[in-house]
């Protein structure tokens, strides 16, 4: 599938060759089309305004063998996809409030996420922060299963 996006009538190219990266990770994964075509809106919409405003974190992710990806992501979204129990079992519960402090102690996204919102923040946040790299050839993680280590960038 070729994606051509046009501005102002006019093809933007960079916008197709992010969607089509967008499409092609998530298509075979039990992504919802909810959540496809969130990402592929929230991809439109980082290509008009290339970071999110306000309050951003910039979030490292990483496999055991040293692959890693960087996503720049709303904080308050990131807060929203922390495990519910998570203040039961932090020593420190104002670590909830400050999510730059928690990943830079608490690399494990399996301790700090509920699995379900985590996905749903890959596919409103994460994915479509890593496709918008000018370069092509950095790897993008497209699944919250595959990522063992989600740490501050």
């Amino acid at each position: 599938m070729r994606w051509t996006v046009f501005c102002n009538g006019e093809a933007e190219r960079n916008w197709g060759a992010c969607l089509e990266r967008v499409w092609d990770g998530m298509r075979h994964l039990p992504y919802s089309d909810e959540q496809m075509a969130t990402a592929l809106a929230a991809t439109v919409a980082r290509s008009v305004c290339c970071d999110p405003a306000g309050d951003c974190t910039t979030l490292e992710l990483a496999t055991f063998r040293g692959v890693t990806s960087r996503a720049r992501i709303d904080t308050a979204r990131l807060r929203h996809a922390y495990r519910e129990d998570l203040v039961n079992v932090l020593r420190d519960s104002s670590m909830m409030d400050k999510p730059k402090l928690l990943l830079q102690v608490q690399h494990s996204p399996r301790f700090a996420f509920n699995f379900a919102k985590l996905g749903d923040l890959f596919a409103t946040e994460i994915i479509p922060a890593q496709v918008m790299h000018d370069r092509s050839d950095l790897v993008v993680f497209y699944s919250p299963a595959i990522v063992p280590i989600i740490g501050l960038a």
